[in-house]
């Protein structure tokens, strides 16, 4: 294709998502970020890994392996409060990954019912042809995983031994900081998390 050519940065397909539509998925993608990155920490404290051993150990597994890994590992577990957390954890996960990887592998189109004569807006993935994933079913998806990172962090904290968060919190990352800065303790009380969905605007920076 020549530089030139118009076509150049327009898909092949057209999306039959609305604007609100791509909105959810985005929050479903991130919301799979927070399950994933929580599930590696879990990974460190059920099997009693380091950080370089997860690293070598781990790797790039994909999630389905990881949590096999932590499943085998419950066992281990000696924290009584955290068991129930950590099987409803991995419970969530099992509930959710198909249509994930339906959500986001599979290609968004229209679906042609030729029985009814109607069209309908679905994901069709390879592995499951005849089941396609609805964007009526984001919600729900979207339920399950805020529910699935809120007991796997709550697990975390449980099994390192410090209070769970009331709410919602803010994930930083960068440098590794052993005392929160006075610029960030401002930046904080500036930036109050008042909702726990910030996906409308974005806090100074």
């Amino acid at each position: 294709m020549v530089e030139d050519d118009p076509r150049r940065f327009m898909p092949a397909y057209a999306s039959p998502l609305t604007h609100d539509e791509h909105a959810a998925l985005g929050r479903l993608a991130v919301l799979w970020g927070q399950v994933d990155f929580i599930l590696d920490e879990l990974l460190l404290d059920v099997i009693d890994l380091t950080i370089a051993q997860r690293a070598t150990l781990v790797g790039d597994k994909p999630i389905g392996s990881k949590l096999e890994m932590l499943k085998k590992h419950l066992q281990q577990v000696t924290n009584a409060a955290a068991i129930p957390l950590l099987k409803r954890f991995a419970e969530l996960i099992d509930e959710t990954k198909s249509q994930r990887n339906h959500s986001f592998h599979g290609c968004w189109g229209w679906r042609v019912d030729q029985r009814r004569q109607k069209l309908s807006v679905g994901a069709r993935h390879a592995k499951a042809v005849t089941n396609p994933v609805s964007p009526l079913m984001f919600p729900e998806i979207q339920k399950k995983l805020c529910e699935c990172s809120r007991v796997g962090l709550d697990a975390v904290f449980l099994l390192r031994g410090r209070p769970s968060l009331p709410t919602s919190g803010r994930f930083f990352f960068g440098d590794t900081l052993l005392e929160v800065p006075k610029w960030l303790r401002e930046w904080i009380r500036q930036n109050p998390l008042t909702d726990p969905i910030q996906d409308r605007t974005r806090s100074s920076s």
